[in-house]
């Protein structure tokens, strides 16, 4: 029973249901449950159609089935040299069954008593003559087991350190009658309109699911029950973005004019013409710089699209307006090859100061007087621009480049600078070199606008990229001595900084070693560098202007160099162990090729180890060159948080939703937010979306103002 008290019954802790002693309580509430509400919101991970056989002899193989009988025999058997293993003997008029269980924790197994009789349930074998199961759940019928046995639908649960699936199940039928009592927070009229069951039931059906449920639906997450949770998580995280975006447009900015077009300002800084994905996302950024509430834009594309210069020729029309632009990078490579870029695109138009973590006291003093006094026009640096003693006197737009390589209180950070000395919000540009599926920019990124660069730059050639075994290393590697000798560059990316003790990372090759062995054996007539995140600062710059003077040939590296270097002689790309990287990142390290008039080749080296499987996703970069078809590959695979970062861009986990297979759902969520907010800015009659979107989003709304 749930002790009656002002609280509502979905919120009792557990520790008033009966049965649940201290020690028991002390397992749940480690695991995550500590109120009613938590255990009904614990869904089934996968469903079973379960057989009852009518005695032991008229079993089927390969079936999940439930049996019942008596049992004759258990025992604790200890083969020599290999692990125990718990056996028990079932029995009935018809037949026997012989049950294992390996990793079996011994006070379930002393819980039964020969003589006494028990129901299995789990996958049937016929192994020598003998019926058998393997880890079978096992039901006694004291005690309320009787009432699991309930219809041929069977639920399993993820595990639950401490609780076997059977106690876990008959704590969930126990509370299971009060989930009656939960509130349903949709408006009647959408819920009617998008024909969904009500939010109880949906609960009720997914962990009892009733009498002739399609348990293929349910698996595949199809069943309207599910559907119905997954729909109201993402009009939680829907309704969310959009508030954190109308929060974020409320404070005012710098209207930002510039009286030249964007043909006017390309023209003064590059000596080449914008393609047309270029100048329309730049028309779209200068359009929201003219007005008076901040922009919050996203600028994605793929490798070498372009971004750069769109980010240019936006600082160009804000330092045109008479206010600052700052560009934050990731790390000091990247910023200074902007600074490098923006110095010759700006030549003596724009005083631009570099900010990063390696330079002298005396130096940092004189740029960071020079952003506060506005004598900087343009501040480029690393997380250095919101260390403290930065600050600006008219910052008007803020440029984060790899914007997912910044945690979300950094990208505030930058903001607040400048809001602290002049009291508006900066305009902000993010921009990602990682294509993003449309699914996941209506989420990840659904609080801010978008501006694509679908296109490369004319005269830009793919990068041809092979996937190559261990038997083909002798000819990759004749194949770049070649093209060394031709006066060409290349690169060889290994996972590894130094070889490693971990058992799980044995026969992994690291750039150290294979610096020194490559640089001594079939490279010996060329310069080999090497390249790794262990380097100081100081040490990172001197090996990247070397390569760039051209006075190293190869560069031995780390995925330290996967985002913004730009040798134009190098041509050729090698991945050692690919099979360890994501798509989207190899699609990132390949784009370090190819950036010159001669093209680029990427070679995909997988390791011995490495499985038929592992070389067939890598045949997606063989076939595809659009990062785009890429970043929906890998999405399929890895999931979002991994491509792009979703851990640090503020947003919430999803427990139900999937981006990839539930697109329609997000994007009829979507619509249905849009519309509530536009009749209710403030969910004010809408008490329930109130605490959806709470639920879900808890501490990450406060960060309204960056994305």
């Amino acid at each position: 029973m749930v002790k009656v008290c002002d609280l509502s019954p979905l919120d009792e802790s557990l520790q008033y249901i009966s049965g649940v002693g201290p020690v028991l309580m002390s397992i749940l509430s480690a695991a995550g449950f500590n109120t009613v509400r938590d255990l009904l919101f614990y869904l089934p991970r996968r469903y079973g159609e379960i057989d009852d056989s009518q005695t032991l002899s008229e079993l089927t193989p390969g079936r999940e089935m439930r049996v019942k009988g008596i049992l004759t025999k258990k025992s604790t058997i200890r083969p020599p040299r290999r692990r125990p293993f718990y056996e028990i003997t079932l029995e009935d008029s018809g037949g026997k069954l012989t049950a294992r269980w390996f990793n079996f924790r011994p006070y379930i197994f002393d819980a039964v008593n020969i003589g006494e009789e028990l129901i299995l349930l789990g996958k049937v074998d016929y192994l020598r003559g003998k019926y058998q199961m393997m880890h079978p759940e096992i039901i006694t019928l004291k005690g309320g087991g009787a009432a699991l046995m309930a219809g041929n639908t069977h639920t399993f649960y993820s595990d639950v350190a401490g609780i076997s699936q059977i106690k876990l199940r008959k704590l969930i039928l126990k509370v299971l009658p009060l989930a009656s009592q939960i509130s349903e927070p949709l408006p009647e009229e959408i819920r009617l309109r998008r024909r969904m069951p009500t939010l109880s039931e949906s609960v009720i059906s997914l962990h009892a699911p009733p009498e002739g449920s399609d348990i293929v639906a349910l698996n595949e997450r199809r069943s309207p029950w599910q559907q119905r949770l997954i729909y109201d998580e993402f009009l939680a995280l829907q309704l969310g973005l959009f508030l954190r975006k109308a929060s974020h447009q409320g404070s005012g900015a710098p209207v930002i004019k510039s009286a030249k077009t964007v043909e006017e300002l390309a023209k003064e800084l590059f000596p080449f013409a914008l393609t047309p994905d270029q100048a329309g996302a730049a028309r779209e950024i200068l359009g929201d710089l003219g007005q008076n509430k901040p922009m919050n834009r996203l600028l994605h594309g793929d490798v070498g699209s372009g971004k750069t210069a769109v980010a240019l020729l936006a600082a160009a029309a804000a330092m045109d307006a008479g206010y600052q632009a700052a560009i934050m990078a990731p790390t000091e490579l990247l910023a200074l090859q902007h600074y490098t870029k923006a110095k010759e695109a700006f030549g003596e138009l724009a005083p631009i100061e570099l900010l990063i973590g390696n330079q002298k006291a005396a130096y940092k003093l004189r740029v960071q007087s020079a952003a506060a006094t506005g004598r900087a026009a343009l501040l480029i640096g690393t997380h250095a621009l919101i260390q403290e003693g930065v600050s600006f006197k008219k910052l008007g737009l803020a440029i984060i480049d790899e914007q997912h390589r910044f945690g979300v209180m950094q990208r505030a950070a930058l903001l607040q600078k400048a809001e602290a000395a002049s009291g508006y919000t900066p305009h902000l540009l993010v921009m990602t070199a990682t294509p993003i599926p449309r699914t996941m920019a209506m989420t990840v990124y659904g609080d801010l606008d978008v501006s694509t660069i679908a296109h490369l730059p004319p005269g830009r050639l793919p990068v041809i990229t092979k996937v190559l075994r261990e038997k083909e290393r002798q000819s990759m590697y004749r194949e770049i001595a070649e093209a060394l000798a031709r006066g060409e560059q290349a690169y060889m990316i290994y996972p590894l900084v130094e070889e490693s003790e971990s058992e799980l990372l044995a026969g992994i090759k690291d750039a150290t070693t294979m610096a020194e062995e490559l640089a001594n054996g079939p490279f010996k007539y060329f310069k080999v560098g090497l390249m790794h995140g262990r380097l100081t600062p100081e040490e990172k710059n001197a090996v990247m202007e070397a390569f760039h003077r051209h006075e190293i040939d190869l560069l031995i590296s780390t995925t330290v160099v996967e985002v913004g270097i730009d040798v134009p002689s190098a041509t050729i790309l090698v991945v050692e162990h690919a099979e360890r990287f994501g798509l989207s990142q190899l699609h990132q390290l390949r784009g370090r090729v190819g950036r010159g008039q001669s093209g680029g080749t990427c070679l995909l080296m997988i390791g011995g180890h490495a499985g038929d499987e592992a070389f067939e996703r890598l045949m997606v970069l063989k076939e595809e060159s659009s990062g785009f078809k890429v970043a929906e590959a890998d999405l399929a695979i890895r999931g979002p948080g991994d491509i792009i970062g979703t851990r640090q861009s503020g947003m919430p986990s999803l427990k139900y939703g999937d981006l990839l297979r539930d697109g329609n759902i997000l994007k009829a969520a979507r619509q249905d937010a849009k519309n509530l907010l536009l009749k209710d800015p403030e969910l004010k009659n809408y008490p329930g979306l109130k605490e959806l979107v709470k639920n879900l989003w808890q501490d990450h709304l406060y960060l309204a103002t960056v994305s």
